[in-house]
């Protein structure tokens, strides 16, 4: 559970910019909400974990990938972005 509302808006903000492009609605799962709470931990801003949501779906977009994103683990897997102050 989150300590604080700001943590909470934190978790809130991500899952629902996440939702968005996806364009369907996400449960956060178990393992989601693990990764958000590391993010938290190691304070990633939001906009680099939007940055990193933004290129996952831009890649996929770009090699006309059909598979949705069901999860933001996808994002441990794409690059490595640390390096690039974003979030993939």
């Amino acid at each position: 559970m989150p300590e604080t509302e700001e943590e909470l808006a934190y978790y809130r903000e991500i899952e629902d910019f996440f939702a968005a492009m996806r364009g369907v609605p996400h449960i956060v799962s178990p393992k989601d909400f693990q990764l958000l709470r590391g993010w938290w931990r190691d304070r990633i801003p939001l906009a680099a974990v939007a940055a990193g949501i933004s290129e996952v779906f831009a890649r996929r977009r770009d090699r006309n990938d059909r598979d949705p994103v069901v999860s933001l683990t996808c994002l441990l897997y794409t690059s490595d972005a640390a390096d690039d102050n974003r979030v993939v």
